[in-house]
């Protein structure tokens, strides 16, 4: 059976209103499968209308996934790293072991197309995500 494939249902082909469609035909399975059929596709409008916590109403928005910025050198964690690197020795702490998450965290952020001012919500976890066209 390929990754992406769970009871010969290929997550591919379908979007969330056909996977939403299967889970109300077949409810006599256990209910984990639906979270796992959840959370290997998300796929998202580019706009979407919800709540402005800056406008106290609910308005047009765009999503953009928020990208992971540069660490900061001056940080005092990364200072302290760079301390006890230095100079002669080996790794100063154990290489991590094991295997990645299966499912990494989306972040996205909202921007109101009315104030222009951009909110993030909490993160969650999918395999593959992509906006719709």
């Amino acid at each position: 059976m390929k990754e992406s494939c769970i009871d010969n249902y290929c997550m591919e082909e379908f979007t969330m209103q056909h996977l939403i469609s299967l889970i109300l035909k077949e409810s006599h399975k256990p209910p984990f499968l639906y979270m796992v059929v959840y959370f290997i596709l998300m796929i998202r409008p580019q706009v979407i209308k919800t709540y402005c916590p800056y406008c106290q109403h609910h308005t047009e928005h765009t999503i953009e996934r928020v990208k992971k910025k540069k660490a900061s050198e001056l940080k005092w964690g990364q200072r302290r790293f760079r301390r006890v690197t230095a100079g002669y020795g080996g790794y100063p702490r154990p290489k991590p072991e094991g295997r990645e998450k299966p499912t990494k965290r989306v972040h996205l952020r909202y921007r109101c197309k009315e104030c222009g001012k951009a909110h993030q919500k909490k993160g969650v976890r999918a395999k593959r995500f992509e906006f719709k066209r």
